[in-house]
C-alpha cells in the first residue's frame, strides 16, 4: 500500500481528495474532480463541451448549432470509437493509485463497505469524465456504490440529447449540482460543491503527512522503552541480590539511557497533542474546522481517536519503566547519601552552637532600641544574621528530608543516625525560636515606637487645631469643628489604646529572660532596662491623653456656646417675624372702635390679650437675645450681631407697641366718652325736667348751681368726643405704614349722634337759665378754637369715681380716683416691660429707665434733659409722696409719642388754671394749693347728685426718644 509520501504530489494536485462527507444513506463521499484539459486533449470533445457552453450563454447562434453538438456529445460516449491518449493513461493511474490509498481510509472511518464517487464535471470535458468514471469503477470495483457525475445548470437548460448510455455495468448518474442537494445534505459537502462542510485540502495533506510521521515515531519509542524496561528490570534484580554497591556505575549509565528515552518521549507526546489539535484546526484563520452544530467529522474523530490510543499506550510504557527507575535509583543513593548527610549534621550542629549562638547573643545585648530608627537598625542586624544562617538552614532542611527519605525507604542504616539527628533537631529549633522571639520583639518595639511617634504628632496637630480653631461665629463650621474634633478623639483614643496594647504586649515578651541555642539563661543581663523605658513612655501618653481630653473640652464648651448663641438668635429672628405678623394683624384688622360701652369693654380685653401676646413674643426674643448675649461674652465674641437683632427687634417692638398703646389709649377715651356721655344726658334730663329754679335751690341747699361749671364740664366731654371722632379715622401710626380703620365711620356716627343729643339737652337747659344773648352753649359747648392741636397739648378728661366710705383710707381712695388715662398710662409704662420689676414712685431724676441692665453696654435707656416725663397730680387730696402735691409716676420716653394726644408737657389743677411744665434738669415746683379746686368741686358734686373727682393726665411727648426695643 502507498504511502502520503509517495503520492503527496498527486493529492497535492487533487486527483481525487476524501472531503469527509456521507450521503443520505451514511455512505462516505469520495470526490473526482475533472479539470479542464489542456488544448487538444479532448479534440472533437472538447470542441463539443466548449460549444456547449457558449450555445448556453449565446443567444443569437444559428439553428444549426444544437444539432451539431447532439451529435458530437453522443459521438463521444462511443467507447469503441476513441482511443486513450497518453495524458488520459497518466492521469486513470494516477486516480487509480488516490482511489486506492483513500479506499482505506474512507472505510475505515464509516461502518458500510462501500463509497459514492462524485465527478465533478462542471469545468471539464466528456472525454476525460468518461476516461475517469471507467478508471473509478476498475479500481473500487466492490465497493462502488454509485458514481454521481456533476454538470453544470446552462447544460441540463440548454441541451435536450440523450447523454446516458443504457449500459447496466456503469453505475453512473448525472445531474446538477441543485439536484444533488437533494441526495446529499449541505453539510456534508464542501463548500466549493455548494454545502457547508469545513474541508482545507492542502492541510488535509500535511495532516496525512503528520499523522504517518507520528505513527512511525511512536513504534520506535516504544520498542525504545521496551528495550529500556528489560535492562531496568534486570538491574533490579542484580541490587536485590547483590545490593547494588559494586554495580553502581553500570545503574548510572542505565539512569542515562533511561533519561535519554524519557526526554524522546516527551518530544512525541508534545507532538503528539499538537497534532490532536491540528486535526479540528484551521491553519489560514485558526478557527475549528466544524460543522454549523459545532460537531467534527467522522475522519476527524478517527485520527484524534488514532493519536490518543497511541499517546495512551506511550504513557503506560512509561509508568512501567518510571516504577523501575525509582526503584534502582534508591540502591544508587543510598551508600552516597550515608556519607553525605553524617557530614551534613556535623555541619549544622556545629554552627548553630559555634558563630550562630554568639551572633545572637551580641544581638540580644544590644536592647530593643530608643525610637523606630534604632528598631529599624536592629531589625536591619538581625536580617544580616538571619541571612548568614540562610547556608545553615538549608543544609539543615536537605539533611533532615534525606534522613526522612532513607528512614521510609527502609534502608540500611548507621546504628547512631537517628540520635544524632534528634540532637540537630533540638539544637535547630531552639535556635530559630530564639531568632523568631527576637524578630517578635523587635516587631513590637517598631511598631510601639512607631505608634508612640505617630501619637506625638497628632497629639500635637491636634493641640494646634485646638488653639488656632477659626471658626468665628459660623454654626456650620462650628458644627465641623466639633465633628473634626470628634474624629480627632476617635483616632487619637483608638491610637493611645493601640499604644497601650503594644506596650503591654513588648512588656510580657520582655519577662522572660534572654537564652542561649542549648537553653541556658544568659548571666548578668535581663530586660529591666526595656521595661523601664517602656513603662516612661506610657506614663506620657497617658498624661497627653489627659491634657488633650480637658483642652477638647473646653474647645467643645466653646463651639457649643457658638452653637447654641446661633440658634438663640435664629430663633429671636423667628420672634421678631412673630412681631412682623402681629404688626401686619394690627394694620388690617386691630383698629375697630366700638359703639358703645359695652363694646369697647370687649375690645379693650380683646387688645390686652393681643398686646400680652406681643409682649410674650418680645419677651421671648430679647431673653434669647440677653441668653446669647451671656454666651456671647463668656465665648469673647463681638456683640455686634447681637446689637442689631436687639435693635431691630426693638424697633419693631417699639411701632407695634405705639400702635397698641394708640389703639388701648383710643378704646378708654372711647369707654370714658361713652360713660360721661350717658351720665350727663341723665342729668342733664333730670335738670331739664326740675320745674324751677328754686326746686334747685331747695335740693342744692339753698345755692344755686355753678351754671358755668355745669357747661364747662360738659364742654369738655363735647369736644373730648369731637376730637376722639378725627383720632379714630386717623391711621394709629402716621407714616408707619397703618392705614385708617374704616369701620370706626359707624362709630364717629354714633359719636356725633351722642354729641347732638346731649347738646340739645344743653341748650335747653342754656334756656331754662334764662340766657338768650351769652348762652353757655355757645361759650363751652360750640367752640371748638381750644382743640386745635398746634395750640393745646393735653386734653382734660372725666372720671365718675366709686362712692368712697368713710373708713376708706388715704391709700384706696387716691387709686379710686385715678382716671381711666392714668391707668392706661401705667400699662403702657416702662415697667411692663420688665414684669419683675417694682414700681416705685419717686422723682423724676430718680426714675431707673433702663429695662435691661446687661444691654447698658451698647443700647443707651438713661434719660437725658432733652426728653420729658409724664406726671400724673391728684390735687383732691392735697397730700402726695412727692414734693410735687401729689403721686409721680414715669412713663417710657414713647408714651406721649404712642398716644398721639399731645406734643409737650401740661398739667391741670383743679380749677383748670394752673400749669406745670416738668423736666428731668428743673427742680419741682412746690406744693400746689387745692383749696379753691375743693370749693368748685364740691359745688360740680351737689350739682350733679353726687361725690365727683377729676383728674387730670399730662401726655408728654418726647423731643428726643431712643429706640426702647
Amino acid at each position: 500500500m502507498a504511502t502520503t509520501r509517495d503520492i503527496e504530489s498527486e493529492l497535492k494536485r487533487r486527483v481525487a481528495y476524501l472531503p469527509g462527507g456521507r450521503d443520505r444513506s451514511g455512505q462516505p463521499l469520495i470526490v473526482v474532480p475533472i479539470d479542464p484539459p489542456p488544448a487538444g486533449l479532448c479534440g472533437a470533445g472538447g470542441a463539443v463541451g466548449s460549444s456547449a457552453n457558449a450555445t448556453a450563454n449565446n443567444n443569437n447562434n444559428n439553428s444549426r448549432a444544437p444539432n451539431q453538438h447532439g451529435r458530437e456529445l453522443n459521438d463521444s460516449f462511443d467507447s469503441d470509437s476513441r482511443l486513450m491518449t497518453r495524458g488520459e493513461e497518466e492521469r486513470c493511474q494516477d486516480l487509480d493509485r488516490v482511489l486506492r490509498y483513500l479506499l482505506p481510509i474512507a472505510l475505515g472511518s464509516s461502518t458500510t463497505k462501500s463509497v459514492v464517487v462524485l465527478m465533478d464535471a462542471r469545468q471539464g470535458c466528456w472525454r476525460l469524465l468518461r476516461a475517469s468514471t471507467e478508471q473509478v469503477q476498475i479500481t473500487l470495483a466492490n465497493h462502488l456504490a454509485a458514481v454521481w457525475a456533476l454538470k453544470p445548470e446552462p447544460f441540463w437548460e440548454k441541451q435536450h440529447v440523450e447523454c446516458v448510455k443504457s449500459r447496466q455495468d456503469c453505475k453512473i448518474q448525472y445531474m446538477s449540482l441543485s439536484k444533488l442537494h437533494k441526495f446529499v445534505d449541505l453539510d456534508q459537502l464542501p463548500e466549493e460543491l455548494g454545502g457547508q462542510l469545513p474541508y482545507q485540502h492542502k492541510q488535509w495533506v500535511k495532516n496525512r503527512l503528520r499523522m504517518e510521521t507520528f505513527g512511525k515515531r511512536s513504534q520506535m519509542i516504544l520498542a525504545n522503552l521496551s528495550e529500556v524496561r528489560g535492562q531496568l528490570e534486570r538491574g533490579c534484580e542484580l541490587q536485590k541480590s547483590d545490593g547494588g554497591f559494586r554495580m553502581i556505575d553500570w545503574m548510572v549509565s542505565l539512569g542515562t539511557l533511561y533519561r535519554n528515552c524519557l526526554a524522546n518521549v516527551r518530544k512525541v507526546e508534545q507532538n503528539g497533542r499538537k497534532l490532536y489539535k491540528q486535526l479540528e484546526t484551521d491553519e489560514e484563520s485558526g478557527f475549528r474546522l466544524a460543522r454549523t452544530d459545532g460537531s467534527v467529522t467522522e475522519y476527524t474523530t478517527q485520527c484524534q481517536r488514532l493519536v490518543q490510543e497511541a499517546l495512551s499506550g506511550i504513557r503506560g510504557r512509561v509508568g512501567e519503566a518510571e516504577q523501575l527507575y525509582a526503584e534502582l535509583q534508591c540502591g544508587i543513593q543510598h551508600a552516597r547519601e550515608i556519607r553525605r548527610l553524617e557530614a551534613g549534621v556535623e555541619a549544622v550542629t556545629g554552627w548553630v552552637l559555634g558563630p550562630g549562638a554568639d551572633l545572637l547573643r551580641q544581638l540580644i545585648l544590644r536592647g530593643i532600641g530608643q525610637d523606630p530608627d534604632s528598631v529599624l537598625v536592629l531589625q536591619q542586624e538581625l536580617e544580616h544574621l538571619e541571612l548568614k544562617c540562610r547556608d545553615t538552614y538549608a543544609k539543615y532542611a536537605e539533611v533532615r528530608h534525606r534522613l526522612g527519605f532513607l528512614f521510609r525507604s527502609r534502608c540500611i542504616l548507621p546504628s547512631d543516625i537517628k540520635p544524632r539527628r534528634s540532637f540537630m533537631d533540638s539544637v535547630c529549633r531552639t535556635f530559630a525560636g530564639l531568632l523568631e522571639r527576637r524578630r517578635r520583639v523587635l516587631i513590637t518595639s517598631y511598631k510601639f515606637h512607631r505608634l508612640l511617634a505617630e501619637f506625638h504628632v497628632k497629639l500635637a496637630d491636634a493641640l494646634r487645631a485646638v488653639q488656632s480653631s477659626e471658626v468665628g461665629e459660623d454654626p456650620t463650621k462650628a458644627e465641623g469643628a466639633m465633628n473634626m474634633l470628634d474624629e480627632f478623639q476617635q483616632s487619637i483614643d483608638g491610637l493611645c489604646g493601640e499604644v497601650e496594647s503594644e506596650a503591654q504586649r513588648l512588656l510580657d515578651l520582655l519577662v522572660l529572660p534572654p537564652r542561649d541555642a542549648v537553653g541556658r539563661e544568659l548571666q548578668g543581663y535581663d530586660h529591666r532596662r526595656e521595661r523601664q523605658h517602656v513603662q516612661f513612655f506610657l506614663r506620657r501618653v497617658q498624661d497627653g491623653q489627659g491634657r488633650l481630653q480637658h483642652a477638647w473640652s473646653m474647645e467643645r464648651l466653646r463651639l457649643r456656646r457658638i452653637i447654641e448663641i446661633s440658634t438663640c438668635e435664629r430663633d429671636s429672628q423667628q420672634a421678631l417675624a412673630w412681631l412682623g405678623d402681629l404688626c401686619n394683624v394690627m394694620k388690617t384688622s386691630r383698629g375697630r372702635v366700638g359703639c358703645n360701652q359695652t363694646e369697647v369693654q370687649v375690645l379693650k380685653q380683646q387688645q390686652s390679650k393681643f398686646q400680652e401676646t406681643a409682649r410674650g413674643a418680645y419677651e421671648y426674643g430679647m431673653g434669647l437675645l440677653m441668653a446669647a448675649l451671656v454666651l456671647r461674652r463668656s465665648a469673647s465674641l463681638s456683640p455686634d450681631r447681637n446689637r442689631q437683632l436687639a435693635a431691630m427687634l426693638g424697633s419693631v417692638w417699639n411701632r407695634l407697641l405705639a400702635a397698641i398703646r394708640e389703639q388701648m389709649t383710643r378704646l378708654r377715651v372711647a369707654g370714658l366718652f361713652y360713660r360721661d356721655i350717658a351720665q350727663h344726658e341723665a342729668d342733664l334730663n333730670d335738670l331739664v325736667n326740675s320745674e324751677s329754679e328754686n326746686k334747685w335751690t331747695k335740693e342744692s341747699g339753698g345755692e344755686s348751681p355753678d351754671a358755668e361749671q355745669v357747661f364747662r364740664t360738659l364742654g369738655r366731654t363735647v369736644r373730648l368726643g369731637r376730637l376722639l371722632q378725627r383720632k379714630i379715622l386717623e391711621p394709629l401710626l402716621p407714616g408707619e405704614g397703618f392705614d385708617g380703620c374704616p369701620e370706626n365711620q359707624q362709630a364717629v356716627q354714633v359719636i356725633s349722634e351722642r354729641i347732638s343729643c346731649v347738646t340739645d339737652l344743653a341748650h335747653r337747659l342754656d334756656v331754662a337759665l334764662g340766657n338768650r344773648t351769652d348762652s353757655y352753649v355757645d361759650t363751652y359747648i360750640m367752640d371748638d378754637s381750644v382743640f386745635d392741636m398746634e395750640e393745646i397739648d393735653v386734653e382734660v378728661g372725666f372720671e365718675e369715681s366709686e362712692n368712697i366710705s368713710p373708713d376708706s383710707s388715704p391709700k384706696d381712695e387716691d387709686a379710686s380716683k385715678s382716671s381711666c388715662y392714668q391707668s392706661a398710662s401705667s400699662n403702657c409704662s416702662w415697667n411692663s416691660l420688665s414684669p419683675g420689676r417694682t414700681i416705685v414712685s419717686k422723682t423724676l431724676e430718680q426714675l431707673d429707665m433702663k429695662p435691661m441692665d446687661d444691654f447698658r453696654d451698647y443700647v443707651n435707656f438713661t434719660p437725658t434733659p432733652s426728653k420729658l416725663f409724664l406726671q400724673t397730680c391728684t390735687p383732691s387730696s392735697g397730700v402726695g409722696s412727692s414734693t410735687s402735691g401729689g403721686s409721680i409716676g414715669g412713663l417710657s420716653p414713647n408714651s406721649s409719642e404712642d398716644s398721639g394726644f399731645g406734643t409737650g408737657l401740661r398739667v391741670y389743677n383743679g380749677s383748670g388754671s394752673s400749669k406745670l411744665f416738668v423736666k428731668p434738669d428743673e427742680p419741682i415746683p412746690p406744693t400746689v394749693d387745692t383749696t379753691s379746686a375743693d370749693k368748685s368741686m364740691n359745688k360740680m358734686d351737689d350739682l350733679l347728685g353726687g361725690s365727683r373727682f377729676r383728674s387730670s393726665i399730662c401726655y408728654a411727648r418726647s423731643a428726643s426718644c431712643d429706640s426702647l426695643f
